[in-house]
């Protein structure tokens, strides 16, 4: 099967195989139903479902023109026209990936334009729902939610398109604490020993070693939601006493409802705050490796709450590690403009540029 097939379908409002007959009052016609995108065995019924919806809904005033090829308004003009028709109807099958869309555009006597109505779907025994909810809204001249019935709301699209998120970006701040892993973000302290030792020459200066049991962390996280349930968390967190951290995670959701799981990764640099002294040979700032799971609460509305904890290490020269907990308040502002939402994702991208940079010059 082509990854995107075109199929052509055509209504029109004609009653003979050789020759146009006069069409009753209000009837619709058939110039061409190809279901292309569908495996061989499916097209047939796929035609018939077709034909069966169309004549339920329009009480079986229809001719079925599919050979025709006709699927363009001034074509259909020219049969509205010979047939004395009111309506001409044509639908489109395409087919990209997994996923299905589904079209149908209506076309009266004298029209310019044509009313189309469009809805996707990813599982074929969806298409008699789609099927009819579509051919209603295209006949009707309603949105697809208004031509929605208890019977032809499909599953799937119930679960992706009524749960739609106002906006696919969201940001907000995180805080909770992290937990070192063995002698990690130990913290060497030396005190010079103000009782001079003139024999020796010696100050005896004093070393003692100290390490945080927790760090507080404080971070601003930037979301981007994509359709598929995966999400772009890009995050700036310090971790207080011990280190600055920047880090970029891939998010997997486990469901698209208000209490959603989900698992995740990602990689980042952090500088761990250096000794004084450190050896000249000491590195303090390297990649970071995190691992994550947690749940998002609230997750179709605008303002959203998070809960996680993860696993990270640092590949410097002390091999930092630990273990975090946090909990965030995020909020996604709805976006009228799509411009405005990639402009928003661009300044993250030079804000975690200008992150790296300061890290950068924090370790020189």
């Amino acid at each position: 099967m082509h990854s995107i097939s075109r199929v052509g379908l055509g209504l029109c409002l004609a009653l003979s195989t050789s020759a146009l007959a006069k069409a009753p009052e209000g009837q619709v016609v058939v110039t061409s139903s190809s279901f292309s995108a569908l495996p061989p065995d499916d097209r047939a019924p796929a035609k018939a479902l077709f034909l069966q919806t169309l004549g339920e809904l329009r009480q079986g005033a229809f001719v079925d023109l599919s050979d025709s090829g006709c699927s363009a308004i001034p074509c259909a003009q020219g049969i509205i026209a010979k047939t004395e028709s009111k309506k001409a109807l044509w639908m489109s099958l395409l087919k990209l990936g997994s996923t299905y869309s589904l079209s149908a555009s209506v076309v009266g006597a004298a029209d310019s334009t044509a009313v189309v109505r469009r809805a996707t779907f990813q599982v074929v025994d969806d298409l008699p729902k789609v099927m009819d909810q579509v051919l209603r809204a295209a006949f009707d001249n309603v949105t697809l939610a208004d031509a929605g019935t208890v019977d032809n709301v499909a599953e799937a699209e119930s679960e992706k398109e009524m749960l739609r998120r106002k906006s696919s970006s969201m940001s907000g701040i995180t805080v909770g604490a992290l937990y070192p892993i063995g002698s990690s973000y130990e913290r060497k302290i030396v005190e010079p020993n103000l009782n001079y030792d003139s024999r020796s020459g010696s100050s005896l200066d004093t070393t003692r070693y100290r390490q945080p049991r927790q760090n507080l962390t404080i971070g601003y996280s930037y979301w981007y939601e994509f359709r598929q349930n995966l999400s772009l968390d890009v995050e700036i967190k310090g971790n207080i006493p011990s280190s600055l951290a920047f880090q970029i995670d891939v998010v997997n959701f486990f469901s698209r409802s208000d209490i959603s799981p989900f698992v995740g990764g990602g990689l980042g640099m952090e500088y761990v705050f250096p000794d004084k002294p450190d050896p000249d040979d000491k590195i303090n700032v390297g990649p970071q490796l995190n691992l994550q799971g947690g749940v998002m609460l609230f997750r179709t509305y605008d303002v959203r709450a998070l809960v996680r904890g993860g696993y990270q290490i640092t590949a410097n020269s002390d091999h930092d590690q630990g273990a975090y907990a946090e909990v965030g308040l995020l909020y996604a502002p709805s976006t009228k403009k799509s411009g405005n939402q990639e402009a928003g994702v661009w300044r993250w991208v030079l804000g975690a540029l200008v992150g790296l940079v300061v890290i950068g010059i924090a370790a020189d």
